[in-house]
């Protein structure tokens, strides 16, 4: 059976372009439009889709209060925000509202096929843009608190983080690994790094910990 996919954007034109992109896969069925935040919820209601796809600047009703509405009225329904939107603070507020992705409309289609993969299986998705935004302004949290409370901190390398963008997608050590075309040991070196240079005891999802943070 299809995932059924609601697709809401106040631009009708990019809504057809990404319904013609996800009716060239069989295992997608957009099964409905909505133009503004209100109309979205209202679709869901009646639709109860899947997945809905959901912009972030809409008219009557925001995108983010109303991925909060869906969350809170249909949970089954899963959220993946898309827009050219890439405020550190919306994202936040994208994730705190229930969204389980997150992703910039000038991502490479591969990732728009990766989020809806993700979501499917309940996991959180943030394009490569979206997940560096948020690593960054941990890194500027981390350091701006190290400056009142505790001795300074590492700054993470550029190598330190394009593995951490990774991690925070869920890849593997090998994933990641092949990505980058270095050997999974230095994976797991760059890893630990990570973690100690940013007081963590745990690399499950960077994103999540980012909300549960306040970021």
């Amino acid at each position: 059976m299809p995932t059924t996919i609601l697709i809401a954007d106040d631009h009708p034109m990019f809504a057809e372009g990404l319904a013609s992109l996800l009716l060239s896969h069989d295992e997608y069925r957009v099964i409905g439009y909505a133009y503004d935040g209100v109309e979205t919820v209202r679709k869901v209601h009646e639709l109860n889709p899947d997945i809905a796809i959901v912009d972030v600047n809409m008219p009557e009703l925001d995108g983010i209060e109303a991925a909060s509405q869906i969350r809170r009225e249909h949970p089954t329904t899963r959220v993946i925000m898309l827009t050219m939107n890439d405020e550190a603070s919306l994202i936040s507020q994208a994730i705190e509202a229930g969204a389980h992705a997150y992703m910039l409309k000038n991502s490479a289609k591969s990732d728009l096929f990766a989020a809806l993969q993700a979501v499917s299986v309940d996991k959180q998705y943030f394009s490569a843009g979206v997940a560096q935004i948020l690593l960054q302004k941990e890194i500027a949290r981390k350091k701006n608190d190290s400056l009142s409370d505790t001795p300074g901190e590492e700054i993470l390398t550029p190598r330190e983080i394009a593995v951490a963008k990774l991690l925070v997608q869920d890849r593997t050590n090998a994933e990641i690994a092949d990505t980058l075309f270095i050997s999974i040991r230095t994976v797991e070196g760059h890893r630990m790094n990570i973690l100690r240079k940013l007081n963590l005891k745990s690399v499950v999802g960077l994103a999540k910990y980012a909300v549960q943070q306040g970021w």
